[in-house]
């Protein structure tokens, strides 16, 4: 078997040939991400970005239009955070998640961006 593969399939497992640069990839942690590294304007730009790829489905029905009126609500309730604006953004998502799951992978940016505000709605 050669160490490349080993590798690949196995993090854990090194042969002695495997590259030290990949030894080096395994071992340094990778960033993870969390909602507390975004700020408001990643989480905009999050939005925008949903509402602009939403808009290529709009002749697919109301529903899409739905979805891009309640990222717009989302946008205002994420640049003020009032706890009745975060509120009615948490309803929202959770509402928009909804809709969206059989279509996630149709739209998984749209998925990750309602993933990410979820997070966003739940912070104190």
């Amino acid at each position: 078997m050669k160490p490349w593969i080993l590798l690949k399939y196995s993090p854990i497992i090194f042969h002695s040939d495997a590259s030290e640069q990949a030894a080096d990839y395994l071992r340094v942690p990778h960033r993870q991400d969390t909602v507390n590294d975004l700020s408001t304007e990643e989480l905009v730009k999050c939005i925008q970005d949903s509402i602009d790829l939403l808009e290529n489905y709009r002749m697919f029905g109301p529903m899409v239009e739905e979805g891009i009126e309640a990222f717009k609500k989302i946008n205002t309730c994420v640049i003020d955070p009032t706890p009745e604006a975060r509120q009615e953004a948490k309803d929202l998502i959770g509402e928009m998640q909804r809709q969206i799951g059989p279509y996630k992978g149709m739209v998984p940016q749209v998925a990750e961006a309602l993933e990410k505000l979820e997070k966003w709605s739940k912070e104190e």
